[in-house]
């Protein structure tokens, strides 16, 4: 929960009230945790998850606008659309349970493969039509949420965590593979980029 109160403040500051929220998920036993970050009317066991927030504030731009930002996630949007639109095993939901099961530090390819009610074979051979395989899923999400957590200011030690690495080494060795510099190098060249970005749209 932390995280999601987290998201929504860096991109909001606070400035945008929210609705009401619907989960996935059943109600968890510290649901009161759900209120006190999020607020409004919540559902859970819903077809998918969302946070609502009214119109009229949608209307308005971005307090946190970024040039940059909105160019990854415009890139990532389409993605998501076509893989939808597709027929079949659903990568999106794959990696929406893979990033639930990190929370839970319940993210094998079996845990996976239960959830959907299939065994982990069929899971590996659906993914292998699509070209993909459970571990290039659960590298992908934890490349994207490590990006993520990084520019909501989360240490290194935390996103280690919240990635469920072992270790934060383990981590600063995976990012150092994806990205080719250390995730606090990498958060100061973006924070530089936006800086810039800013001061010449003044």
């Amino acid at each position: 929960m932390g995280t999601a109160k987290s998201l929504i403040a860096w991109f909001t500051r606070d400035d945008f009230t929210t609705v009401g929220a619907s989960f996935e998920h059943a109600a968890p036993h510290y649901v009161e945790e759900y209120h006190r970050h999020i607020g409004g009317k919540l559902q859970f066991e819903q077809k998918d998850t969302r946070i609502s927030f009214r119109s009229k504030q949608l209307d308005q731009p971005p307090p946190n606008a970024s040039k940059f930002m909105h160019a990854a996630f415009c890139g990532q949007a389409d993605r998501l659309l076509t893989e939808l639109s597709g027929d079949g095993i659903s990568i999106v939901e794959i990696k929406q349970m893979i990033y639930y099961g990190l929370q839970a530090r319940q993210v094998s390819a079996q845990d996976i493969a239960k959830q959907i009610g299939i065994d982990r074979s069929t899971l590996a051979r659906q993914l292998k039509n699509k070209n993909t395989s459970y571990s290039t899923l659960l590298a992908e999400l934890r490349q994207e949420a490590a990006l993520r957590l990084l520019m909501q200011r989360c240490s290194v030690n935390e996103v280690a965590a919240e990635l469920a690495y072992s270790e934060p080494s383990a981590f600063q060795h995976a990012f150092q593979r994806w990205y080719g510099t250390s995730p606090k190098r990498y958060r100061e060249l973006v924070l530089a980029k936006d800086a810039k970005f800013a001061s010449d749209a003044s």
